[in-house]
């Protein structure tokens, strides 16, 4: 959400000739911190911010690069005396666990609230090719159900759009055509930005 100012700052770098113009903006250390620190976001939240800043990344005409920092979370003490002092920003905890960042990574899903609607935006990564990715929904206390398959475009980049329900949580399913396995993101809450 702050890559406007960041835009906003390079640009007057640049009338001040300090930069070249139209500088573009390399994403280098992105993480989310999050739990176990009991200061950051829950784990759920981690998996679904991350959706939405690679959406506001891809959209970015200046931004080239995007990289997750760290894959595992600092060691709990890593500043003697105080706990949960370093980075919780990993997609695995400081043991080696998977949160649920870990399968956000590979199929990030930014779901928009727009009314009554929802927006939902993913990429299917490592795989920069058309392929199709199952969409599919869950509302509280209910079975998962399938809504349908988008095709991506030749980047592994793939929009729709859906009717809301309170609470409803949203997944994509992906098969990969090299390995067979199947990949699903964690289920994701829609967001307002």
């Amino acid at each position: 959400s702050s890559l406007g100012a960041l835009a906003s700052t390079l640009d007057s770098a640049a009338a001040a000739g300090a930069l070249p113009s139209d500088m573009p903006i390399y994403i280098t250390e992105f993480g989310v911190q999050s739990a176990p620190d009991p200061t950051a976001v829950n784990l759920q939240e981690q998996a679904g911010y991350i959706g939405i800043a690679e959406h506001f990344a891809y959209v970015d005409p200046r931004v080239v690069t995007f990289a997750q920092y760290l894959m595992n979370d600092d060691s709990p003490e890593v500043i003697p005396g105080q706990l949960y002092g370093g980075f919780e920003s990993g997609v695995r905890t400081f043991d080696g666990r998977k949160k649920p960042s870990y399968e956000a990574l590979r199929l990030p899903l930014a779901v928009q609230q727009l009314g009554d609607t929802v927006s939902l935006w993913g990429i299917v990564q490592p795989y920069p090719h058309t392929t199709t990715v199952t969409i599919r929904y869950r509302n509280p206390g209910g079975e998962p159900r399938f809504i349908q398959t988008v095709r991506t475009n030749e980047v592994g980049i793939y929009s729709t759009t859906y009717g809301d329900f309170p609470e409803r949580h949203w997944q994509a399913v992906w098969r990969s055509p090299e390995n067979g396995k199947t990949y699903r993101s964690p289920w994701i809450r829609s967001y307002e930005f």
